[in-house]
């Protein structure tokens, strides 16, 4: 992880997918364009690039995969005070949902 993170959050609980919970602290990267759940033990990436299919990502900004493992994730995390629901559009072959979120 890199040294140029601001941690946006204090100890909290996010929901992955239907049956996993972990606690931890979100953390941005703003130079990396990273948005990080930071737990006692790792570091989950929670952003997806999107620039194969042709979106961009503004600075201050992340896209937030809405499948898979991720599925619920965007909608947690624009709740939190400093994130800010910005735009959604689908992806790929099966139109998955994506987000971008605004980080402040």
């Amino acid at each position: 992880m890199s040294q140029h993170i601001n941690f946006l959050t204090a100890d909290m609980e996010i929901r992955f997918g239907e049956s996993v919970r972990l606690a931890g602290r979100v953390a941005h990267d703003a130079i990396n364009a990273v948005l990080y759940f930071v737990t006692d033990d790792d570091a989950e990436v929670l952003n997806i690039d999107l620039d194969a299919y042709g979106y961009s990502t503004p600075q201050n900004h992340v896209w937030i995969k809405d499948w898979s493992e991720h599925a619920g994730v965007a909608g947690q995390l624009a709740k939190l005070d400093g994130i800010t629901h910005k735009a959604t559009t689908v992806v790929g072959p099966f139109d998955s949902p994506a987000h971008l979120l605004e980080i402040h």
